[in-house]
């Protein structure tokens, strides 16, 4: 066991000091991505067919507000956003504009974390590459020097190029296809908005034409 740690303390070092930010960054990778992929998951979690089950409340000639109140009672985002948005309606607002305003300060924060989330993703190959440069450069000051351990310099700056491109690209990877992910969930969110959107109007449609 303690010479498997060895071995992986010298792997490390050998990498240079580039590897500090690099794993703090991955660190940062994997944070907004499960935080953001259960946030997600909860905004976008709804019992099915809850669109449905407020029209058949507006049909029994249950008011806005117990609606809104029922509503209530339910996880997610877009049962809260429908609650308020019959809420709105109740008081004499429009819902398609209460539904609009929750979708885009919904959007716009998860657009706000995807950002930050790409920028530490594209950082991270970035800093490999810079580890590479530097590696290179140790390499030629090694070779254009004399009377000095010129293979064990050599054997060093290689290692510090290689190692930092690896710990970049690896760093990065599960940003890539995790921020897919992601990208997708908030596509799929911004539908199901649309959609509660376009059905609570015409449900209110029809309760006020009654």
């Amino acid at each position: 066991m303690i010479e498997k740690f060895s071995e992986a303390l010298h792997y490390w070092t050998a990498g240079g000091p580039l590897l500090i930010p690099i794993a703090l960054i991955c660190f940062g990778i994997w944070v907004y991505l499960l935080s953001l992929h259960r946030s997600l998951r909860e905004a976008l979690a709804s019992p099915p067919g809850l669109e449905d089950e407020i029209e058949h409340r507006v049909v029994r000639g249950e008011s806005l507000q117990e609606i809104s109140k029922w509503l209530s009672g339910y996880d997610g985002l877009l049962p809260q956003a429908a609650s308020y948005a019959l809420k709105q309606a109740a008081e004499g607002g429009n819902i398609r504009d209460a539904i609009a305003e929750c979708r885009q300060r919904a959007l716009s924060f998860f657009e706000r974390q995807m950002l930050i989330l790409a920028a530490m993703v594209a950082a991270a190959p970035l800093l490999g590459l810079l580890g590479t440069v530097f590696g290179m450069i140790d390499t030629f000051w090694a070779v254009s020097q004399t009377g000095v351990d010129t293979a064990n310099l050599v054997a060093r700056g290689i290692s510090q190029a290689l190692i930092t491109t690896q710990f970049g690209l690896v760093t990065a990877l599960p940003g890539v296809f995790g921020s897919t992910r992601l990208r997708r969930m908030c596509r799929q969110l911004e539908l199901r908005f649309m959609t509660y959107e376009s059905h609570l109007s015409l449900v209110f449609q029809k309760y006020a034409g009654e």
